[in-house]
């Protein structure tokens, strides 16, 4: 198992940062381009849901790698927040529709993706 973590600013600019990263990552573990654009593109809408709720001044983010699974952790998202605002169900609608499973939890946000 390999575990990455990040903590970026609350700020839209560190977006494009976080995808290069994300690319990187799943460069390093062979990873189709096809499944590294839908996952970043999953990612990049889990982190914009919380730039909308802006619960807390960063976001934190975790990788984590295991056997060919890959688990993302987004968190500061604020639960009780989200079903609330009508306008961030096309982000979760998104993040389903790329990843093989999604929920909230806690306040953090898990993705799940088989890479094999």
């Amino acid at each position: 198992m390999e575990k990455v973590s990040l903590q970026i600013p609350n700020k839209a600019e560190y977006l494009s940062s976080l995808r290069l990263l994300v690319s990187g990552l799943l460069t390093n573990h062979s990873v189709d381009i096809e499944t590294m654009e839908d996952l970043k593109i999953a990612i990049t809408e889990g982190c914009n849901i919380a730039l909308e709720l802006n619960c807390k001044d960063e976001i934190d983010i975790e990788f984590i790698f295991d056997e060919g699974n890959l688990k993302i952790e987004i968190g500061h998202i604020c639960e009780k927040d989200i079903n609330e605002r009508e306008e961030l169900y096309l982000s979760t609608t998104i993040i389903d529709c790329l990843v093989d499973s999604s929920h909230i939890e806690k306040d953090r946000l898990y993705l799940e993706k088989n890479l094999k």
